[in-house]
């Protein structure tokens, strides 16, 4: 019973919204609807290019368009020319030590199950410490994306004691002086988690943080940054990963790496631990794993390393997909994936913010104060306009936001002029009709609910009541679909 009056509730806030679009008219023209810009894909993924957008909607809160209806089936454009593709482009054309460029890479992809890595294989691995006193211990892996930063977990600066104090680049086996390795050592400046990073007891969410390092790294053949990924990973079916972690019956200090299999965000769902209180794994924002062969995949150890695809535009670099967050065994398995983090969600977070002090570059829908305010706003604050989608600068104190009340909506003024339509028999302001202390299910008073209408059928002579309904102008009654499509 309980079930059954929730999904009426639901229905009854799904009516009212979409009824609010069709009695205010459509002002979109035939083949199109007016919807918040995330939700029509062909504008928000070209809004950088349009110069006229076709706004709707202004006397109401929200950033709206008319979107053609046959976008629905848009496919999203490749991204020619974006700050990440120049940047990995950039590093593509990196000179090299020991190899001319061009002359094969260094990465070898004939392996089964989790085996060690050779030199050079992937010169953008990092490793992260901590220190307590003099003696320096291993906390997570990393990814050296720039000169001087490195991405990896939030959750690696959250719960490790002692704190993070330097990373280690270009190392192979961090017991031996004998490997194929070049190490840079350098101290870390600023340890910077996303602002919205949160954890519950199974679970890490926007699990992503970036290592500002003191000194610039000197890119060779042993240290180089890795890309960034634009594409969510649910076009790949396989993946790679590589970091320090081990399972428990056989330790090594060697760097690992293992083919991964992407796991269907449903199955996943159902696979991974979590208690009642808990949301779970947010398809969104989490992408899950399984080893491809064998059944060992990411290990404690990897956490906050990237999840990896090969550049599909530049064959010896690796994109990141995303960063190890969430394991709930010693290393990943068939049965319990391993858990991602996201990248291409972030990459407004990650790169150099246009925004200025106290501001970040984020969709309009997630900044409330220009959502809500957007036909208010004259000058409105756009960035990242050369990659895809609506965003604009958004003061982080706008985060406690709270909407303002509709005072000026067309709603409102219509709603205001019915509070002086005249009463046929007492004066107006004289009292309402409403009769509030009842208790149960009773008759109501005449005229207390002047409102409502009886939506009727007619069957030759014979006319019978179908629907009740709600009197919302001179001309309308609201009332559900159902009773059009059943009556």
């Amino acid at each position: 019973m309980i079930g059954l009056a929730m999904k009426l509730i639901i229905r009854s806030l799904m009516l009212y919204v979409v009824a609010i679009t069709v009695v205010n008219g459509n002002e979109c023209g035939l083949n199109s609807v007016c919807v918040p810009i995330p939700d029509c894909p062909l504008i928000r993924d070209n809004f950088n290019l349009i110069k006229r957008k076709p706004y709707c909607n202004l006397d109401r809160p929200g950033a709206n368009v008319c979107c053609t209806k046959s976008s629905q089936n848009y496919t999203q454009p490749k991204y020619v020319d974006f700050r990440v593709v120049r940047e990995c482009r950039s590093y593509d054309s990196l000179p090299r030590l020991q190899s001319r460029l061009g002359e094969g890479c260094n990465y070898t992809s004939n392996f089964v199950g989790r085996v060690e890595a050779e030199g050079k294989e992937f010169p953008f691995m990092a490793l992260i410490y901590g220190k307590s006193g003099d003696v320096p211990s291993k906390i997570c892996t990393g990814t050296l994306i720039s000169k001087k930063f490195v991405l990896t977990a939030a959750h690696c600066k959250s719960v490790t004691n002692p704190p993070l104090t330097f990373v280690r680049l270009g190392e192979l086996d961090y017991v031996t002086n004998a490997d194929d390795a070049l190490l840079q050592d350098i101290e870390i400046k600023n340890i910077i988690a996303h602002p919205q990073y949160y954890r519950t007891p199974l679970t890490f969410y926007h699990d992503i943080a970036l290592i500002e390092l003191t000194k610039e790294a000197i890119f060779n053949d042993y240290v180089r940054p890795a890309c960034l990924s634009l594409e969510d990973g649910n076009d790949y079916q396989e993946f790679l990963a590589a970091g320090w972690g081990y399972p428990p019956s056989t330790p090594t200090t060697h760097l690992h790496k293992v083919k991964l299999d992407r796991l269907d965000d449903n199955v996943c769902f159902a696979k991974v631990v979590r208690d009642n209180l808990e949301e779970g794994i947010n398809n969104r924002t989490h992408i899950c794993t399984i080893p491809s062969t064998g059944n060992i995949g990411s290990c404690h150890g990897d956490n906050g390393g990237a999840l990896l695809i090969n550049s599909p535009e530049f064959p010896c670099q690796f994109s990141v997909v995303g960063v190890y967050s969430i394991r709930h065994e010693a290393c990943g398995n068939k049965d319990h994936p391993s858990v991602y983090a996201r990248i291409n969600l972030y990459i407004d977070w990650i790169q150099p913010n246009e925004c200025g002090l106290n501001s970040e570059c984020v969709p309009i829908a997630d900044c409330p104060l220009i959502r809500d305010n957007f036909n208010l706003t004259k000058s409105k604050p756009y960035c990242n306009l050369d990659r895809p989608g609506a965003n604009v600068c958004c003061t982080k104190s706008s985060r406690n936001y709270t909407q303002p009340k509709y005072v000026d909506f067309r709603v409102v003024r219509e709603c205001r002029s019915y509070d002086d339509v005249p009463s046929l028999q007492n004066p107006l302001g004289a009292g309402c009709n409403y009769a509030s202390n009842f208790v149960g299910r009773v008759k109501a008073e005449s005229k207390e609910f002047p409102f409502m209408a009886v939506v009727h059928n007619k069957n030759g002579n014979q006319i019978g009541a179908t629907c009740s309904g709600v009197l919302i102008s001179k001309k309308y009654v609201l009332t559900t679909a159902f009773c059009y499509l059943n009556g």
